[in-house]
């Protein structure tokens, strides 16, 4: 289902965790939040599941408010059908994986059949079915990670939740699985939200991309859009790229290396702010000397 966000704040005392954010997360779309931490993405996951009461703002899923602050509407957690995965995965060690992935369907009050199949059937699709009878504490992380996932999607959610679900995995697992988280929500059209401080799980599992400081959206598109037109110098170099030059404006098309006064062609800009001109190591191509221009992407740093 949509999820819309509008004028979400999020305050502790004198603290601002989220600042009047706007967020429109389409059906059957996967949006990632990105930033570093403390940044805001987290609080704002957590509000849209219920679990933080924000200050103010407008939550809807499916175009039904669940939380309101001006007509008080706060809808409860498991009032939302928002299936979620934590950090740390939360299973219970003493459950088996099968009473795991079944816990959500008994609160919701099915009978012991549809259970039956219904645990089968998710279980088979993160490929644990063949676990169902394994105590939850022998698991592996990566396997943890799966029960976690199986059962926020065997309660069929409305949107599917999940903060940071792979950190605590190494490289190597981390990358397989987060192939088969992309590929199981193309499968299942579910809407989703992910968030993490990792650029390349960002990429790699995104429709789009909110980027966020300060508890603020200050970029969101697509990954290409997002990786070959950061926003900022901030942005830039928060998304890896190490070569940030200052540069002086000479006119719509040109601009000028402000350590050494080479002038460089770069595509048209805005006027107003200071520039900065990124250049991304696989960007760079070495050749003959020429006296053609080379065109380079730029960045335009916003006054404050």
């Amino acid at each position: 289902m949509k999820v819309e966000v509008h004028g979400l704040t999020l305050t502790y005392g004198d603290a601002v965790a989220v600042s009047d954010l706007d967020l429109t997360v389409d059906e059957g779309e996967s949006l990632v939040l990105l930033g570093q931490s403390g940044c805001g993405k987290t609080s704002t996951m957590r509000c849209i599941a219920g679990l933080e009461t924000p200050t103010s703002g407008v939550i809807s899923i499916g175009g039904r408010p669940v939380f309101d602050s001006g007509s008080g509407v706060n809808r409860a957690p498991n009032k939302r059908n928002i299936g979620m995965v934590f950090q740390s995965y939360a299973i219970w060690p003493h459950m088996t994986v099968f009473e795991n992935v079944a816990f959500p369907l008994r609160m919701k009050g099915r009978k012991g059949a549809e259970i039956r199949a219904a645990v089968r059937e998710t279980l088979e699709l993160v490929g644990l079915d063949h676990l169902a009878d394994r105590g939850a504490s022998l698991l592996s992380g990566g396997q943890m990670q799966r029960v976690a996932l199986a059962r926020s999607l065997a309660m069929q959610p409305s949107v599917l939740l999940l903060d940071e679900p792979l950190s605590n995995l190494d490289a190597r697992l981390r990358h397989r699985l987060r192939m088969e988280l992309r590929e199981l929500q193309l499968r299942l059209g579910v809407t989703s939200m992910y968030v993490t401080h990792d650029q390349d799980e960002a990429l790699a599992l995104a429709d789009r991309i909110a980027l966020m400081q300060s508890g603020r959206i200050v970029q969101i598109g697509t990954p290409p859009e997002i990786y070959a037109q950061p926003g900022s110098a901030s942005i830039a170099e928060f998304l890896g790229v190490d070569n940030i030059i200052p540069v002086t404006r000479e006119d719509g098309s040109c601009v000028r290396l402000t350590a050494t006064g080479q002038k460089v062609a770069v595509e048209p800009y805005a006027e107003g702010g200071d520039l900065r001109l990124c250049v991304r190591a696989e960007d760079v191509v070495l050749g003959p000397e020429s006296t053609e221009a080379v065109s380079y992407r730029h960045l335009k740093k916003k006054k404050r």
